[in-house]
């Protein structure tokens, strides 16, 4: 089973904002393009990929879906030198 991340401290929030940044470079997805497609400013979505602020469980799941994976991608753990 693959630990998942909770987005309570710093260093998570800064992995869930790294995961999300990868995966929209792998799908060529915008900042722009996922604001729009997920109903967020695109002044929170850099916050949010920053590891800034927290990220809302409505948000993170329609994020997700945008993005064409499931949460558990968003919340695997990464290493602390990928940060």
């Amino acid at each position: 089973m693959i630990a998942m991340l909770k987005a309570d401290t710093l260093k998570n929030k800064r992995a869930l904002g790294h995961n999300i940044c990868q995966i929209m470079q792998k799908h060529n997805v915008t900042v722009e393009q996922l604001a729009g497609a997920s109903q967020t400013s695109e002044i929170r979505l850099r916050v949010n990929i920053t590891g800034s602020a927290r990220i809302l469980d409505d948000k993170l799941t329609m994020i997700a879906d945008k993005l064409g994976v499931d949460q558990q991608e968003l919340l695997k753990p990464v290493a602390d030198e990928d940060l």
